[in-house]
């Protein structure tokens, strides 16, 4: 009795272990693919980084493909971390203001040896149709998307005016830092975030209601004859409209007959949604994307775990007796499995002589 739990202890380790491996690797993936690109991320050029051999970084990911999503994954983690999870203060203005100071730190701050690691991906797959893009394009979907509900709780606390729309303040925002974060990087500026930091200071002064009126551009002044509540359901139609797109982004990435909920009710029949409907609707979307980039991110840490059961199967064959993991276990198309067996059947049993037998695919 006192065998089953050491053997569990074990596999635990073994699991413990392949993941601290997998997460040193996408540690130095992210920095090395901050200054080289993705496109210069490879195995080889990882396992010189860490200064280990190919053959033990192979296990971790099927492609280069996988290993760039993983590196963009890892890398959300931390801008999530350092930008949304480090802004803290109240709601309006001043939630803003340290949503986008967190933002300016964390291009400033070197949190990447490279500088803003979406701001180099993004220039870089901005034209190349494809997985990583869509990766690239969906956390960058969610900063403006959170930046644009900070600008909207400000408009609500009073501290904006609410006849600007959210979504243009995102834009000039966002292109103040990463502008800045442009002349950073190619011209060594130090000042460069300084000025970002006066400039968007200035727009948000000039946006107060009774200062902004006067001092803002003429195409940002609501148009005559344009109710509020229009420029909210432009906003909120923008807002649905991103989330659709994520949504659509994450349908190829399920499995064939995978239990996802994709449904979103519908408010009734033909007619002009009010802003409550657009409201309604946003946050059912937003739920539905949360709900199933949870589900996506428990099948891929299953898979990965597969992946290390992989490895110790490989390194141990007599451990893991007639043990088998599948193509199917670990997300990939295709038939092919492992599957710990003895060598010369009966004879190998006896003997105790195991090893892991590699299936050539479908039959």
């Amino acid at each position: 009795m006192a065998v089953v739990p050491e053997r569990v202890e074990s596999e635990d380790g073994r699991r413990a272990r392949g993941n601290r491996t997998r997460q040193t690797i996408l540690d130095a993936a992210v920095q090395v693919a901050s200054v080289e690109g993705l496109e210069g991320l490879s195995i080889g050029r990882l396992a010189t980084e860490l200064g280990v051999s190919k053959s033990g970084l192979f296990a971790h990911f099927g492609s280069k493909m996988d290993l760039q999503i993983a590196t963009v994954d890892a890398a959300r983690e931390i801008f999530l971390e350092q930008v949304i999870g480090g802004s803290h203060a109240d709601t309006g203005m001043g939630s803003l203001l340290a949503l986008v100071n967190s933002w300016l730190d964390y291009m400033e701050g070197g949190v990447f040896r490279g500088g803003c690691f979406f701001a180099a991906a993004s220039l870089e797959f901005d034209g190349r149709p494809g997985d990583v893009r869509d990766r690239i394009a969906s956390t960058m979907a969610e900063w403006l998307l959170a930046l644009e509900a900070a600008i909207q709780d400000a408009q609500d606390a009073g501290d904006l005016m609410s006849d600007v729309e959210s979504d243009q303040i995102a834009f000039e925002i966002n292109a103040l830092g990463m502008g800045a974060n442009w002349s950073f990087r190619l011209y060594h500026d130090e000042t460069a975030f300084s000025r970002a930091r006066m400039a968007i200071s200035a727009r948000l002064e000039a946006l107060s209601p009774g200062k902004g009126r006067k001092a803002a551009p003429a195409a940002l002044l609501p148009k005559p004859l344009e109710v509020d509540d229009g420029a909210a359901r432009r906003a909120l139609r923008d807002q649905i409209a991103k989330l659709e797109r994520e949504l659509a982004a994450m349908f190829p990435k399920a499995r064939p007959g995978q239990a996802l909920d994709w449904q979103v009710s519908s408010p009734g029949g033909p007619r002009v949604l009010g802003v409550g409907d657009l409201e309604a609707l946003r946050d059912e979307l937003a739920g539905r994307v949360e709900d199933i980039r949870r589900s996506l991110s428990q099948r891929a840490a299953g898979e990965e775990e597969q992946r290390a059961r992989i490895e110790t199967l490989i390194s141990d064959p007599a451990g893991h007796k007639w043990e088998r993991v599948s193509n199917d276990d670990i997300g990939e198309p295709g038939c092919k499995y492992w599957h710990s067996q003895p060598r010369f059947g009966l004879l190998g049993m006896l003997m105790g002589w195991w090893r892991v037998k590699i299936s050539s695919g479908c039959p």
